[in-house]
């Protein structure tokens, strides 16, 4: 607890809502922050953690006594309200003073029920086909660090949520702000105009002929089989291949040789478009930054586990589910901020020792270090320090964190 909250406050994560919200809220989306890492459960379950955590409430500065879990939900509404100014001055922070590349994805995130404002039937990428979600737009630097987030409709396209985040951050002129958006969209088009030219030409593939027997169903749902007459290789890649159906009813299918030598070369190949100029990246340097967004994915994967359960969403209104959007997002820059701390060490460790530490036993030894309050009489209360074995050692090291300094 300590440790994550001695995290936050070096992120700034404090400054960055004690400036913006009122004292009460700053200390409950503080507490919320903490208790999403810990318990990675509901506002209820995270509400009924701090009544029972007297510990964690004095650590934090936090009162519970006349609360219900509605003030955390009120807090949660107002974080939304001020989600632009809180933005702006965690960018400010986080931005870096050099020209950074900053990455951009979109994910979805489904519903169990159908109740929530923002929910809609759209592309679902969690493969649950049939339930509404929504989406989750997430911008980061060039090492996966989040700056931005934000919540869309399930339906939103993924082209529409880059313009928000341009005019948020680049510092353009509106001009251009809008120039590159109009180009974004032209390649989006572009896009979808290629993926619909390589569906057909698919179809064409004669590598689906192959199979003596395939099945077909036509406008009226009969099946039919069909027989090849003759397979690829017995017609030496023929340009006619003749189809007999079980009516006796025949066609034929065109094969083009030069058009199927042309997609067989392109095969495992693909093509990045970028109107960044030739003297500001390198074409090795722009595939370089595609490969980057793999980094946003696994911000995605983190924040969908256990260890933060961005779903399920237990709000229904739009102000509390855009709100728990952006509390996920900073209690995954504390993960992420471990994470790079840790992961060195640990590799080193591992490699050293002989053993498969994951990132989780490191957090459980930390979690396993106890603090005890010894009374002695009846007025004096003495705190008595842990003795803190190599490996816990090791973890604050790397960390770069005194715990003598925690542990007051």
């Amino acid at each position: 607890m300590s440790v994550l909250l001695h995290i936050l406050q070096t992120l700034r994560i404090d400054e960055t809502l004690e400036k913006i919200l009122p004292p009460d809220d700053a200390l409950l989306i503080k507490a919320m922050i903490v208790g999403k890492i810990i318990t990675g459960g509901s506002k209820l379950c995270i509400f009924n953690w701090l009544v029972r955590a007297s510990g964690v409430c004095k650590l934090l500065g936090l009162d519970m006594k006349g609360r219900t879990v509605a003030d955390l939900y009120g807090s949660l509404a107002r974080l939304h309200g001020h989600q632009l100014k809180i933005e702006k001055k965690w960018f400010r922070y986080h931005k870096g003073s050099e020209r950074r590349i900053y990455l951009y994805d979109i994910t979805s995130s489904y519903f169990e029920g159908d109740k929530n404002e923002l929910a809609a039937y759209g592309y679902n990428r969690d493969g649950k086909k049939g339930k509404k979600q929504l989406c989750v737009g997430l911008l980061t630097t060039e090492d996966g660090f989040p700056l931005r987030i934000q919540a869309f409709k399930g339906n939103t396209p993924d082209s529409v949520t880059v313009s928000g985040q341009l005019h948020s951050f680049l510092n353009n002129s509106r001009d251009r702000v809008e120039a590159l958006v109009e180009n974004i969209r032209r390649s989006w088009r572009k896009r979808c105009d290629r993926n619909v030219e390589n569906r057909c030409r698919q179809e064409e593939n004669p590598q689906k002929y192959r199979h003596l027997k395939t099945e077909l169903t036509d406008k009226n749902t009969d099946r039919y089989k069909y027989r090849i007459n003759r397979t690829l290789d017995e017609c030496g890649m023929g340009k006619y291949y003749s189809i007999e159906t079980v009516d006796s009813e025949t066609f034929d299918v065109i094969f083009r040789q030069d058009e199927f030598d042309k997609s067989l070369s392109l095969c495992g190949k693909y093509v990045i478009c970028s109107n960044v100029p030739k003297e500001d990246m390198t074409a090795e340097q722009v595939r370089g930054q595609y490969k980057n967004l793999q980094k946003v994915e696994h911000a995605f994967r983190d924040l969908k586990s256990d260890s933060i359960s961005l779903r399920p969403v237990f709000h229904r209104r739009e102000q509390q589910t855009r709100g728990h959007v952006l509390l996920c997002m900073f209690a995954y820059s504390i993960i992420k901020e471990m994470e790079n701390r840790l992961f060195p060490f640990l590799k080193k460790y591992n490699c050293t020792q002989g053993v498969q530490l994951s990132l989780n036993d490191l957090t459980a030894e930390l979690d396993n270090i106890k603090m005890c309050e010894l009374k002695i009489g009846t007025g004096t209360v003495s705190l008595m320090k842990p003795e803190l074995n190599p490996l816990q050692k090791s973890i604050f090291k790397a960390l770069n964190i005194d715990p003598n300094k925690l542990m007051k």
